[in-house]
């Protein structure tokens, strides 16, 4: 019994000490990053690491219909578009499409190239993951259908 007492001892203190504890602690939300600036979304996006996804997405212009396209990329670069031919608009062609098709960061090079230089340029990034869900630009004031207007729909 002598023996005895001392383990009987420490396992009354040992679940004292742990029914002090409070074991019902709930993890915080985390506030998605939500970058409102071009660096501020290379940044996010970069850090993510991707290099193999796909998007979904839309080219509009103010003279065509828009078209719905997928870009695949694969280790960083474009390897394939994938569309269904508008009757309206036979001349977009595969070879076309990836012309006006880019990865993620190729998006941002363009946002880069013309931040500086457009007469408009509007974008709208993703808060949580940071690539562009929209890209509005203007090139120059006043010349019609110049515009670049990208409709990034999802990644995946």
């Amino acid at each position: 019994m002598k023996r005895l007492l001392p383990v009987i001892l420490l396992a009354l203190c040992s679940g004292f000490v742990l029914m002090s504890c409070d074991s019902t602690v709930q993890p915080q939300p985390v506030d998605p990053p939500n970058p409102q600036t071009l660096e501020e979304a290379v940044e996010v996006w970069s850090a993510l690491n991707l290099n193999n996804y796909r998007i979904d997405m839309t080219r509009s212009c103010e003279c065509l219909q828009p078209v719905e396209y997928t870009v695949v990329v694969a280790y960083g670069k474009v390897v394939d578009v994938e569309f269904e031919v508008n009757p309206a608009q036979p001349s977009d062609s595969k070879e076309q499409m990836k012309n006006f098709a880019r990865s993620v960061t190729g998006y941002f090079d363009l946002i880069a190239e013309y931040k500086e230089t457009a007469h408009s340029v509007d974008v709208e990034y993703d808060a949580e993951f940071g690539f562009p869900t929209r890209i509005f630009i203007d090139p120059f004031a006043g010349i019609a259908d110049d515009e670049i207007i990208r409709d990034i729909k999802r990644i995946y």
